[in-house]
């Protein structure tokens, strides 16, 4: 291994304990898996999944740097991605009012976990802040990002797929129209907190 194992396992510990913090990823993939079921929940976590592999992707490029450079850009990222997210919460919202089918699909679950995830630029900075401390430039540092992105991505999955398998069962066993709709209201309640909360983000910062 490229990595001495006090130095991984230190890494291991301090991913678990960072990425087992709630935030707005997780409670999308929690509420989109009780309104939606295990499939929807399951598809919004791959979403998730994925625009977390490109930031890291991203952090092992030293690419993070364009944060800082072109803010413009991220700024765009996460304008676009917030308005998307108020824009299917208040949908969302409007379909459990008038007690109507949301129409929704594998596509529209999976772009909605990306663009959640991808939208909030705090992720790519906290990985390159993370990364750097375990790394050995005294050993090829392609290799130790290889291990460390690929660590930090199961880790991830790891603690979120719970989420899924338990809103799934939440889903299967409550299934009123009552309880339907107060998990479709939460689901929308989710979305359109994420997407003012990374508005706030550019307001506030």
């Amino acid at each position: 291994m490229p990595i001495a194992m006090h130095v991984y396992i230190a890494f291991v510990v301090t991913t678990l304990i960072i990425m087992s913090v709630p935030d707005a990823s997780k409670m999308l993939i929690l509420s989109r898996s009780a309104s939606g079921g295990t499939f929807a929940g399951l598809f919004t976590l791959i979403g998730v999944k994925a625009a977390e592999a490109i930031q890291v992707v991203l952090v092992s490029f030293g690419l993070s740097w364009l944060i800082v450079s072109y803010p413009y850009v991220f700024e765009a990222v996460t304008v676009l991605g917030a308005a998307y997210l108020i824009y299917l919460g208040l949908r969302r919202w409007r379909a459990a009012s008038r007690r109507i089918a949301e129409p929704s699909s594998q596509g529209s679950d999976f772009l909605t976990g990306f663009m959640i995830s991808i939208a909030n630029p705090k992720t790519l900075i906290f990985l390159a802040a993370l990364f750097p401390h375990f790394l050995n430039h005294a050993h090829p540092i392609d290799a130790q990002f290889v291990v460390l992105g690929t660590t930090f991505l199961l880790i991830a999955t790891c603690l979120d797929l719970p989420l899924v398998l338990g809103g799934g069962l939440v889903e299967r066993l409550f299934r009123s129209p009552r309880v339907e709709d107060v998990l479709k209201r939460f689901n929308s309640g989710v979305l359109l907190t994420a997407g003012v909360f990374l508005m706030g983000l550019l307001v506030f910062r």
